[in-house]
């Protein structure tokens, strides 16, 4: 059976554990809300048609939301949004008189929290793009895709806030029509390699969500999609995919990456629907992908999988030979001899090497190793100076100009 059906009988299947009726502090009522965001996409008939569990999924969400009153919804004023964003899922769906009202005066008055995470403030924008409010969803300039991103010092929390921003401001990869996106190949980058991070950590969570994120730029710039595979053997080899949730007791271990995954499901099955060549690769592998069928694991998870014959891979072991001060340029010549000239990787690394350059000029680079070995300014000097001509020599290396390496 199809990947995407399985997870929405799973899902239908344990509708009780996403019930807000007898409980609803805020970390059931997200898991309430993430329910909704997938049965939103399914609606739109990527992967699966309606009726039958998706159905009981909707009417669930559906009466859900029946229960809860005006008073419940205003009784603080800073989560009205919360309460209500749900219901935007299944609007196209079944409408609920009182909530048509309870947004009327939420929009009218602003019942966001103003001391909301930038990600999270793109919530309350994207929460009026999709009533029709705003033509496309404001990326704050407090948000971490407007910062510098030291890819390989992001911790998880960090690239969650990546991945929600980018949620929001594509829609899920499901929004009709382009959004202004500033350095799209860029952003392309970024994620590949968070990809790449992923996949080694076995992250299987913040894997997923960066996989929508990037298949949710197909049409804005050039796309591998081989990315699927490099999904697909993080999947395979960690036992993520299994069914039987309650009577298992792991319903709460894999809940939400279920979800996510079934939303990647969709949009997959929706990329693959568009004419082009790009969609016609991308198909063939999909449909021999455990995102496809489970079954697809015995039957087409390839034995010679190796993560280290990927572009992307290989730009990552680059990053991680700039992430320290002992900087190694093997991986970087490899690489550009395999793959040719990138410049955005070239642009990371001269960045890595300037703050490596300020932090010699100021003697805070070898602090600790200087005072182990307890040597004089002078020697310290001669040091300092060896280190900045390595540091010109690779930036000499990277940028193939002289000049250009000499003016740090």
């Amino acid at each position: 059976m199809n990947l995407l059906k399985k997870i929405i009988n799973e899902v239908a299947e344990n509708l009780p554990f996403f019930s807000i009726q007898k409980d609803i502090h805020m970390d059931q009522y997200k898991k309430f809300t993430e329910l909704s965001v997938l049965a939103e996409y399914c609606n739109l008939g990527h992967g699966i048609t309606r009726g039958g569990e998706l159905e009981k999924i909707n009417r669930f969400i559906f009466d859900e939301l029946n229960t809860l009153s005006a008073d419940t919804i205003f009784q603080n004023f800073y989560l009205p949004y919360h309460l209500v964003s749900p219901y935007l899922s299944i609007r196209e769906q079944m409408k609920i008189d009182k909530y048509e009202k309870y947004i009327d005066i939420i929009t009218d008055f602003g019942f966001f929290s103003p001391e909301a995470l930038p990600h999270r403030e793109m919530e309350w924008s994207f929460f009026k793009y999709k009533l029709g409010l705003q033509a496309e969803v404001v990326i704050p300039d407090s948000c971490i895709l407007n910062k510098n991103i030291y890819l390989s010092h992001l911790d998880r929390e960090l690239t969650y806030s990546i991945t929600h921003a980018l949620f929001y401001k594509l829609d899920f990869g499901f929004m009709e029509g382009k959004q202004n996106i500033r350095d799209v190949e860029g952003m392309r980058f970024m994620i590949e390699n968070l990809i790449i991070k992923s996949y080694l950590e076995n992250d299987i969570d913040i894997l997923l969500e960066l996989c929508i994120n990037y298949f949710s730029l197909s049409g804005y710039t050039g796309l591998n999609p081989e990315i699927v595979l490099i999904a697909q053997d993080c999947l395979i080899k960690n036992d993520f995919i299994r069914f039987g949730w309650d009577e298992k007791g792991i319903t709460q271990q894999v809940y939400h990456s279920f979800l996510v995954l079934g939303i990647l499901c969709c949009l997959i099955e929706k990329l693959i629907n568009v004419n082009d060549a790009f969609s016609l690769k991308l198909k063939g592998i999909y449909e021999k992908s455990i995102f496809y069928s489970e079954e697809n694991e015995q039957l087409h998870q390839d034995p010679e999988f190796d993560i280290r014959a990927f572009r992307e891979y290989k730009a990552w072991q680059v990053i991680l030979d700039f992430e320290d001060k002992n900087i190694r340029l093997d991986n970087y010549l490899n690489y550009r001899n395999d793959e040719g000239t990138d410049p955005f990787l070239d642009s990371y690394l001269v960045k890595m090497l300037d703050i490596f350059l300020k932090r010699n000029q100021k003697d805070i680079l070898w602090e600790r190793e200087f005072g182990y070995l307890n040597i004089g300014q002078e020697n310290k000097e001669l040091l300092k100076q060896q280190y900045k001509q390595h540091i010109l020599e690779a930036l000499n290396t990277i940028s193939g100009n002289k000049e250009t390496a000499m003016l740090h």
